[in-house]
């Protein structure tokens, strides 16, 4: 507990970083009663807060937090899950608040492509609705190939916050991706997807 405890009067001139360490002490709890302009840093994440005059913590940087990769399953179909086969695989690392996620669809052995749009499921909910551009679908085989169509994912949270339909560049407006578009479908006869980018999450 501050002493004397929060708010503080006449905070002014410079205040120095010494060196405490509280390894029971969470920031959840110091948060309150921490001292104006002291630095905290979390052991966990080494994520850095500063104390304001009221003994609040404001994050002001982010620390290494967790980078690892994790997989996750990226629920690749179309809307009316008809898709079928195929292999899909997908990772994630999260730093602070953004996640960066790469999905990786390779269209061999698929035995259904289904009917209706594609899409793929985050691994963790948006703040915010966001347009996630970094998609490319690579046509091995069949008419027109080689071939590469711009893939692009818009997650719009008014109707869900971990759904990620897919579309393809038009002229006008982007399009569904499905089963016979682009390229009338032609990229079934061998393709691969890829999907990186990086979008807001909650912490």
């Amino acid at each position: 507990m501050a002493n004397p405890p929060p708010p503080y009067d006449n905070i002014t001139g410079i205040s120095r970083a010494v060196m405490k360490d509280n390894a029971q002490e969470t920031i959840g709890d110091y948060n309150g009663v921490a001292r104006p302009s002291e630095l905290v840093v979390d052991q966990l994440t080494q994520d850095i807060y500063v104390g304001n005059t009221n003994g609040n913590l404001t994050l002001v940087a982010y620390g290494a937090g967790v980078t690892n990769s994790v997989s996750f399953d990226p629920q690749f179909r179309d809307v009316a899950n008809t898709f079928a086969g195929g292999t899909a695989t997908a990772s994630y690392i999260i730093q602070g608040p953004l996640c960066f996620i790469h999905v990786y669809v390779d269209f061999n052995g698929a035995t259904n492509f289904g009917n209706t749009q594609y899409q793929v499921t985050l691994p963790v909910p948006a703040v915010n609705t966001f347009r996630l551009a970094g998609g490319s679908l690579h046509q091995t085989a069949g008419a027109g190939a080689p071939a590469l169509y711009h893939i692009a994912g818009i997650c719009d949270i008014a109707v869900s916050n971990v759904l990620l339909p897919l579309y393809y560049s038009g002229t006008v407006t982007d399009l569904n991706w499905k089963f016979n578009t682009p390229g009338n479908g032609n990229w079934q006869s061998g393709a691969h997807f890829d999907l990186s980018g990086t979008y807001q999450i909650t912490i």
